[in-house]
Formats: structure tokens, sequence, C-alpha cells
């Protein structure tokens, strides 16, 4: 499905730039504070029951 939206001939490339786009959003993030980030885990808390 992801190579008619991409139009990448195989999976292998595919996989290998989303693995990098990921890996990249994950840097990026590192080390951010999320403001209110108590009351957001509570709220999913109560909404998945973890």
């Amino acid at each position: 499905m992801f190579r008619k939206v991409t139009r990448v001939p195989s999976d292998e490339p595919l996989s290998k730039s989303l693995y990098l786009t990921i890996v990249g959003i994950e840097k990026r993030w590192a080390g951010k504070k999320m403001k209110n980030w108590g009351i957001i885990y509570g709220q999913l808390k109560q909404i998945f029951d973890i």
C-alpha cells in the first residue's frame, strides 16, 4: 500500500526510508519536555485503563 503512495519500486527502500524518518523524529524529540504531561498521562490512563 505504501508503494502506491510513495512510488518506491520495492519494500526495502521504503522500509529504510521510514526507519530513517522515525529515527530523525526521535532525535528531535529526545530531551524535550511536554507541557502538562501529568494531566495528559492521567487522561490517557482513564481512557485506556492502564
